[in-house]
């Protein structure tokens, strides 16, 4: 399945998911916490690891050293 084909159904369970197993990833240099994907590919983030909403959309492939550690 490709990233930009990505089912609104599947993209519920991902967010339900990180919500109780926190990722946390780098973005330019900067640590942020995965909120969720979207149907068009893109992946919600956030640089503030408390929040539970996203303040950026960036390609999954712009991501790197996934961790569950903050």
């Amino acid at each position: 399945m490709l990233m930009h084909d990505v089912p609104a159904t599947l993209s519920f369970d991902i967010e339900e998911y990180v919500k109780q197993f926190p990722l946390y990833c780098m973005y330019e240099g900067i640590k942020h916490k995965f909120i969720n994907v979207s149907r068009l590919g893109d992946v919600f983030i956030t640089d503030n690891l408390e929040s539970t909403s996203y303040n950026k959309r960036v390609l999954i492939t712009d991501l790197y050293q996934f961790s569950k550690e903050k």
